[in-house]
């Protein structure tokens, strides 16, 4: 399902695919451009979760700016996590099926 997404945020989706598992032929998505995305969804998402860290505890951002700031803040740290967490779980979902094929 993830994988469906990602590829039709991209745009690599014929209209003959749509419904069709990705790895029948319809797509150009290899699993290795699926998994670079993956990870630089997840460097995003720990990048805004640092950076939501920073404001809160070494920036006087919150200070001047009041609960806008910490709701700024809040905001940068919850889209980090929704970025990070379930692209984690799903490359170590694939990584883990790949290797049990290898194995076989």
């Amino acid at each position: 399902m993830l994988r469906q997404i990602i590829a039709l945020m991209l745009g690599s989706l014929n209209n003959g695919c749509i419904g069709k598992r990705i790895n029948d032929g319809c797509d150009d998505m290899t699993d290795k451009k699926l998994i670079r995305i993956l990870q630089i969804c997840i460097v995003i998402g720990i990048s805004l979760i640092l950076l939501g860290h920073y404001l809160l505890s070494y920036t006087d951002f919150t200070q001047q700016h009041g609960v806008t700031g910490i709701m700024i803040s809040a905001a940068c740290i919850a889209l980090g996590f929704a970025f990070s967490l379930p692209t984690k779980m799903y490359l170590t979902f694939v990584l883990v099926k790949r290797e049990s094929e290898q194995k076989q």
